[in-house]
């Protein structure tokens, strides 16, 4: 677990924040605020994920598991 930490905290971090901000600056330059907000709100979805990606995982493992029974 550490070293999947590490690795986001050097990488994964830095990278989002990068094609979040290049993707927000294209969309205000553009004038499209909506698009603006999206970009934001999943950036700090992904964000969030790398954080701590089992709670997310819990929190999602009933929709997962019908999901899969109806595959099934």
């Amino acid at each position: 677990m550490a070293l999947f930490q590490f690795l986001v905290a050097k990488l994964g971090i830095p990278a989002v924040a990068f094609f979040a901000g290049m993707k927000a600056l294209k969309a205000w330059k553009e004038q499209q605020l909506g698009k603006l907000v999206v970009i934001v709100l999943v950036a700090g979805f992904i964000l969030f994920f790398l954080e701590n990606p089992e709670t997310v995982l819990n929190a999602t493992k009933p929709i997962w598991s019908k999901l899969l029974e109806a595959f099934k």
